[in-house]
């Protein structure tokens, strides 16, 4: 398959799917891999850098489960980019659309299991202060997540890309917001 790609691979997209930036063929054939492998090593290895209580946290989250979102994240991203540069097809939206809403979902189904980490959630300075605001947090943002997923299924298949980004985004704002509004009853 290498040697089908062009000597330009695209690599990024603008906000309607259309390739605007592009790398030589190695690095296109082997960005996202590379990057997937990093993830993985990275989040897989943090936890055994770690002390104490916030060792125990790290590896009573399902960070495996995260790595793994995130791995097939790129995995996706890589086969849309490889497939607008083997077809030659004008935009990628449809197929970024659904990589992301699906990824989306994925990790709002996973976010409420998440313990208070430094490595993978809703890291904001208040919800890392509790554990309680850390899993209030992580319910709401996670709901948040999968609602966005499913509005961005549903705008990629209506041809609607920039809405189901506009949907990942926004649940993003909400979600970090949402640290901050919380309750922290062990506070109060």
């Amino acid at each position: 398959m290498y040697e089908r790609l062009p000597t330009q691979v695209p690599i990024h997209f603008d906000l309607h799917g259309v390739a605007d930036g592009f790398a030589p063929r190695l690095v296109g054939a082997l960005l996202m891999p590379a990057l997937s492998l990093a993830v993985w090593g990275v989040v897989r290895g943090a936890p055994l850098v770690l002390r104490g209580e916030a060792r125990a946290r790290a590896l009573a989250s399902p960070l495996a489960e995260t790595a793994l979102i995130v791995v097939a994240l790129f995995a996706g991203l890589h086969v849309v980019m490889l497939d607008v540069a083997l077809s030659g097809a004008p935009r990628a939206g449809r197929g970024l659309g659904f990589v992301l809403a699906g990824f989306s979902i994925a990790l709002g189904l996973l976010m409420p299991k998440l313990r208070r980490n430094g490595f993978a959630g809703i890291r904001t300075p208040r919800s890392l202060s509790s554990d309680e605001v850390w899993q209030r947090t992580h319910r709401v943002g996670g709901a948040l997540f999968v609602l966005a997923g499913v509005a961005g299924l549903a705008a990629t298949a209506l041809g609607h890309f920039a809405v189901a980004i506009g949907a990942l985004v926004a649940a993003s704002l909400a979600a970090a917001i949402a640290s901050y509004v919380v309750r922290d009853d062990a506070r109060r």
